[in-house]
């Protein structure tokens, strides 16, 4: 071949090279991108983390900020990206998801080797988990691209702790996290502090008084009486001992109390754990205490944080690699702009003490490390975030062609219909699910139903039967269990959730709902997918507690319904048994009538009920008069027909927790619980621990009420045994407990200490008791639906219990602004045809 053909073949090679790069390179994926439309009906306040006040400040802290760890989906075979770039969606493992390293590149156990300074013990130091070690990347920078580093998180938890402040958020790592020394640092220019009775090991109140203690209770947080004056108009302090009788009012007199007042009618919320503790003021001898004594330190040179703790955490693995925990409880640190934040402070104002600061409350005094920046803000009316080009997120291939909303635009809506109204013609890209909306968009494509909040929520029940005979109201028969299972079997829940919370909420039949998991680290793993509700365990124990009987052979039998395994029983449970519920009241008006002196009883009067409420409104009459009908079609044809009576009491008002718990109203409609998603054994608390501060039902003595079960063989506490003891010993044993809380029984049937299947008996058997005792009948769990406008997809249909449907993060552009703006108009800016397509 001659050199000038050989020439030519390499020059016709070389240009089929390169056209096959530019061919690649030309069907890369390339995301659209627009600007997002949304509404509050309440603007922020403040998105400081020293100063946040509550959720809604953080829709602005949300964007600005980073993690140090965080989840993400699981992709098969560990492959996020296809060939062309764009995201494997096919590719999600159900349920599955990641801990990943974000802001951080490295987390390290550090317990054995920390200074001696620290006070770890051996054991401590060799079991570990007390003192982690953060390395952050070198490519942290602040939206004006001032880098960050470790340093900076240091400088930020001295302010957020800097007691001349007394920051609102400081209580997250001196009390929940528990750095070292970091309680005493922030407390260190108060005189005293007031300790609750169980931290100074006062079993109660009256064995505080008895050993001469004066004994004050929070009388602004327990009856709201901030700004309350005496008869000679001093106003009221927070703090007042319970013995003192100064009675302090409102301006318009409408309500007053008094220290007295509270300990003799409410004096069970003031016990150790009971809610509102009662505290003993002790002086403060630590106050010698410098921030260097504070667990927390850099390492410039590495730039890396230390933090020590006075608890242990598991957030490695045994690998080494990141567990579930990491992100869930140490996802980052506070981290505030040091001069930015040096010139927001504020000096006391005359007649204050302490320091604030207005950082991070508008644009000029904002700053951003997170994946958005603030761009407008105008209180009252709106703001826009709007991409932050320094931050560290976009050199990293794990968000690659992800955060392609360019622009969050916010503004303030109070009203429902006309936030309705926008998304219907295009101006907002999303909107809830309403009694308003719900009967035409129910079936809407563009409708996402949420299932992985944990909130169940229905009715409650007082039934202190001391307390009913003293209230005039004739109303005894809630003390009858019969009675109020009657009453709960008489609840079609699916109908609730049609008539009272369309759209935004499903029928619950348990007391906790699928977001709760007993094992979140192997969920994707376990065919229940590590869902208590999921497991064997909770249906049976939840059809026991609905009247379902299980024969020898397993089978389950209700009404004419016969034969049915497990699984098939559980999928025809609806909670609503009108024939066994009659059978039950009747039952319990037998009871009533054998022995009307014990229960108050005055058969020429009519029983009340009083339907307690935080306001009066349509919504929640009706619910009342709802109640009311079912309860007038379950004592049709019995000696309470017409006699039994809802009667609608709103003038507690935003005291309506303490009108329920203390028995001035009887039915709490639409209380309820929500939170610690993966631990359900110890929620279950709040049902069954009279100690327990969210219990509506303290006088519930279940230290008091034997349960007998038979443990199954195995290598732990009492394997093979038949135990008896009381419901709450059985609680604190669950939780390893009973030792520190003075059980007559211990157990230590915690995590690790007993097998998952032992421990998923107990909580099935207390949940079954409950459900049967039925002073919390929950109704419904947290489902509510909301619209994605058609403008934008999310990455996903199905939800995850860590991402969500994806979020901003994974959100798809279907239409560019110039696109949806075409549409629109295409639809004569009326988009109501399209939103209520199904498919």
């Amino acid at each position: 071949m001659s050199k000038t053909l050989k020439t030519v073949v390499a020059f016709v090679l070389c240009l089929a090279m390169c056209a096959s790069l530019f061919t690649a390179s030309a069907e890369q994926y390339v995301p659209k991108q627009a600007e997002y439309n949304t509404t509050t009906s309440v603007m922020p306040s403040n998105w400081n983390e020293f100063t946040y006040a509550d959720n809604n400040d953080t829709q602005i802290m949300s964007y600005i900020g980073s993690a140090f760890f965080e989840y993400d989906y699981k992709f098969e075979d560990d492959k996020k990206f296809n060939d062309d770039g764009s995201i494997n969606k096919d590719g999600i493992v159900e349920g599955a998801y990641t801990t990943n390293y974000s802001a951080a590149t490295k987390l390290e156990d550090v317990t054995a080797t920390v200074d001696a300074k620290w006070g770890y013990t051996d054991k401590q130091k060799e079991e570990g988990g007390y003192a982690w070690k953060i390395t952050l990347r070198d490519d942290l920078k602040w939206d004006d691209g001032t880098a960050i580093t470790a340093e900076d998180f240091v400088y930020s938890m001295k302010e957020l702790l800097d007691p001349a402040f007394m920051n609102f958020r400081a209580n997250t790592y001196y009390d929940t996290l528990k750095i070292k020394n970091s309680k005493s640092y922030f407390f260190k220019n108060q005189e005293g502090t007031y300790e609750t009775l169980g931290a100074l090991g006062y079993a109660s109140v009256q064995a505080a008084l008895d050993a001469g203690e004066t004994v004050y209770c929070n009388i602004w947080n327990m009856w709201g009486t901030k700004g309350y004056t005496d008869a000679n108009g001093n106003e009221c302090p927070e703090y007042v001992t319970v013995t003192d009788e100064t009675v302090y009012s409102s301006a318009d007199g409408s309500d007053s109390a008094s220290g007295a007042f509270l300990l003799k009618n409410y004096g069970a919320y003031l016990e150790p754990g009971a809610g509102y503790d009662a505290t003993i003021y002790v002086e403060n001898t630590n106050r010698d205490i410098d921030f260097e004594d504070v667990g927390i330190y850099a390492i410039a040179d590495e730039n890396a944080v230390v933090v020590c703790l006075d608890v242990a955490y598991d957030f490695l693995k045994e690998d080494g690699s990141l567990s579930v925990w990491a992100p869930y409880y140490f996802s980052s640190l506070p981290l505030v702009k040091k001069d930015l934040y040096e010139s927001c402070k504020i000096a006391p104002a005359a007649g204050a003490t302490l320091w604030t600061s207005n950082y991070n409350s508008s644009l000029a005094t904002t700053a951003s490390w997170g994946p958005y920046k603030l761009a407008e803000f105008e209180a009252g009316s709106h703001y826009k975030l709007v991409k932050n080009e320094n931050w560290y997120g976009w050199n990293l291939e794990q968000y690659k062609n992800q955060y392609n909303i360019t622009a969050i635009n916010c503004r303030k809506v109070e009203e429902f219909s006309t936030k309705w109204m926008g998304f219907l013609n295009g101006t907002y890209d999303d909107a809830s699910l309403q009694t308003e909306n719900v009967a035409e968009y129910l079936d809407s494509k563009y409708v996402y139903f949420t299932s992985t909040s944990t909130g169940t929520f229905g009715m409650q029940l007082f039934s202190d039967l001391s307390v009913l005979k003293e209230s005039e109201n004739n109303n005894g028969i809630l003390a009858i269990q019969e009675f109020r299972h009657a009453f709960n079997l008489a609840l079609n829940r699916s109908d609730i959730v049609e008539k009272i919370w369309p759209g935004s909420a499903v029928p619950c039949f348990g007391l906790l709902n699928v977001a709760y998991y007993y094992d979140i680290e192997n969920s994707p793993d376990l065919e229940d997918g590590g869902q208590y509700r999921n497991t064997t365990t909770a249906k049976e124990g939840i059809l026991r507690a609905y009247g379902y009987t299980q024969d020898e052979d397993g089978l389950w039998t209700s009404g004419d319904l016969t034969g049915l395994d497990t699984e098939e029983a559980y999928e025809t449970l609806t909670g609503y048994n009108p024939v066994v519920a009659k059978e039950k009241m009747k039952d319990a008006i037998a009871i009533l009538l054998a022995d009307p002196e014990y229960y108050g009883y005055d058969a020429t009067k009519n029983i009340t009920l009083v339907y307690g409420s935080s306001s009066d409104t349509d919504k929640q009459r009706f619910r009342a008069s709802y109640l009311q009908d079912v309860l007038d079609d379950l004592t049709a044809g019995t000696e309470l027909e017409d006699k039994i009576d809802v009667v609608f009491d709103a003038s507690a008002g935003a005291q309506w927790a303490e009108a329920f718990r203390s028995g001035d109203t009887q039915i709490g409609f639409g209380y309820g619980f929500s939170g610690n998603a993966f631990n359900p054994f110890d929620i279950i608390g709040a049902f069954v621990n009279p100690d327990d501060d969210l219990n509506y039902h303290m006088y519930w003595d279940t230290s008091a009420i034997p349960m007998t079960m038979t443990m199954p063989e195995g290598d732990y506490d009492g394997a093979g045994e038949e135990i008896t003891m009381s419901v709450q010993n059985w609680f604190y044993c669950l939780n390893n407990l009973a030792e520190s809380e003075n059980q007559p029984v211990v157990y230590n049937w915690g995590a690790g200490d007993a097998p998952v299947e032992v421990r998923l008996m107990i909580l099935s058997a207390l949940e079954e008791l409950t459900i049967k005792e039925s002073r919390s009948v929950m109704l419904i769990a947290d489902g509510g639906g909301s619209f994605l406008g058609a403008k934008f997809a999310y990455f996903s249909e199905d939800e995850h219990t860590f991402m969500g449907f994806g979020g901003m993060r994974y959100m798809e552009v279907v239409y560019t602004d110039a696109e949806w703006a075409d549409f629109v108009a295409a639809n004569n800016n009326d988009l109501s045809a399209e939103y209520k397509k199904a498919e």
